[in-house]
């Protein structure tokens, strides 16, 4: 991996550096969520971006986190600056539709 690494994080017997990157700097997520973005492959604020909250949290489920939903509404809250609890209110219905949209395709 390239870069400078701020942090190492354990996840799922797995340990995972955290590069130094925008997605640090994100509202809402953690080195915990860092963690999981990267073992499903999303290691960038660019990638997240263009996967969105949904698709992000698609992967994060098949790469094999066993999570629960509060990580999709980080994931929301995190490129919409809104707070995740505000997310789980306003949103939870059209996020949780989305995600089974995505679900039921695969």
């Amino acid at each position: 991996m390239s870069g400078r690494c701020t942090a190492a994080v354990r996840l799922n017997d797995n340990w995972y550096l955290i590069p130094t990157s925008r997605i640090s700097a994100l509202s809402n997520l953690g080195s915990k969520s860092q963690a999981m973005l990267l073992a499903a492959g999303i290691s960038s604020v660019d990638r997240l971006r263009e996967l969105g909250s949904v698709g992000a949290f698609s992967r994060v489920k098949a790469s094999g986190a066993n999570v629960s939903v509060n990580p999709l509404w980080a994931l929301e809250g995190a490129l919409t600056d809104l707070p995740w609890q505000q997310v789980a209110r306003e949103h939870r219905l059209s996020l949780l539709l989305a995600f089974e949209a995505i679900v039921g395709e695969a």
